[in-house]
């Protein structure tokens, strides 16, 4: 394996590692701020019809047909609601809602199981009237997770072009390696002159140096291989006297 998919594959897994424990954490921070957020929107649908009833000062006891309006204004916002009276009299109903027996539900958030499906609801007792709101939990989290969907894609996107920068950038780094190879390709056998990268970084300047110095001590043990010979040369030249 080459020094550089090495050093890819040692960041590339560390970063994914980093990475997936921010996303998880990130996700698991969304998905609980957008929980809040729509059993925020239950309640504050909760609230808004009370206060319709309130300024139409509509009593538990006028027609049902008086309170449709409420109702429908809930029922445009993708919500389920239902208006009673506390005396358990059902005044009106969206389409949606559940038919099922909401007398026993506790004031506030709940969570039930109605006609096969999870429910989300949220009761407001005020002035007189019971205000119930719900939304199906699988629509709910149809809806988170769109929403998680459109949030991870830029972050894996992010990721990915994060590892081609790196991919990039570590051959970037390791050009004065090619140019080391390069040169030590190209010496000639005799070639004892020493080795120099221009540009060098600091981790390869010691291998630098241990080349060069071993270059250096060659070319003086070559020097005194061939001046030995030019001795010897001259002394068989020489008539013995």
């Amino acid at each position: 394996m080459s020094l550089r998919w090495r050093a890819v594959l040692i960041t590339g897994v560390s970063l994914v590692v980093l990475w997936g424990i921010a996303a998880a954490w990130m996700m698991q921070g969304v998905h609980a701020n957008l929980e809040r957020t729509l059993d925020s929107r239950l309640a504050m649908s909760a609230r808004m019809v009370s206060g319709l009833l309130e300024s139409a000062a509509l009593a538990p006891n006028s027609s049902p047909a008086n309170f449709s309006e409420a109702v429908r204004i809930s029922g445009d916002e993708g919500i389920a609601c239902e208006i009673r009276a506390l005396r358990g009299r059902v005044l009106a109903r969206t389409g949606s809602t559940p038919s099922s027996n909401f007398d026993n539900l506790p004031t506030g958030y709940s969570t039930r199981e109605m006609q096969g499906s999870q429910w989300r609801i949220y009761v407001l007792r005020d002035n007189g009237y019971q205000i119930t709101t719900t939304d199906r939990i699988d629509e709910r989290n149809i809806l988170i997770n769109e929403l998680l969907r459109a949030a991870g894609v830029p972050f894996f996107v992010a990721f990915f072009g994060g590892l081609g920068a790196l991919w990039v950038g570590i051959g970037r780094g390791l050009t004065p390696l090619k140019v080391l190879r390069t040169q030590l390709r190209n010496k000639e056998t005799n070639d004892t002159t020493p080795i120099a990268v221009e540009h060098s970084p600091s981790e390869l300047r010691p291998v630098l140096d241990a080349m060069n110095g071993l270059l250096g001590r060659l070319a003086q043990a070559l020097a005194s291989q061939r001046a030995f010979t030019d001795a010897a040369a001259h002394e068989l030249r020489t008539p013995l006297t």
